[in-house]
């Protein structure tokens, strides 16, 4: 999978950084770093987990190789072990 956009609706990404305290720049540096474990989900969405400061959780859905993110948090520990025997 190539991402080459990632968008993120301004309601979405305020309750991300107010809820998980996830930034912007933190998901598009992740999604686009290609240091990422791609799992897909159910209704079409996958969920992506990225290291580039922090561990992070990203669930979007794909389309013409652009992301549209749904949601994002710091990844949890069996995501984090996942990530690490990819």
């Amino acid at each position: 999978m190539r991402i080459q956009t990632v968008l993120i609706a301004l309601g979405v990404q305020a309750k991300i950084f107010k809820k998980h305290g996830v930034r912007r720049q933190e998901i598009e540096n992740g999604l686009l770093s290609g240091n990422i474990l791609f799992l897909k989900t159910r209704q079409e969405r996958y969920l992506a987990i990225t290291h580039e400061d922090r561990y992070l959780t990203v669930v979007f859905e794909y389309q013409n190789q652009c992301a549209f993110v749904v949601t994002a948090y710091p990844s949890s520990d069996w995501q984090i072990k996942r990530f690490i025997n990819k």
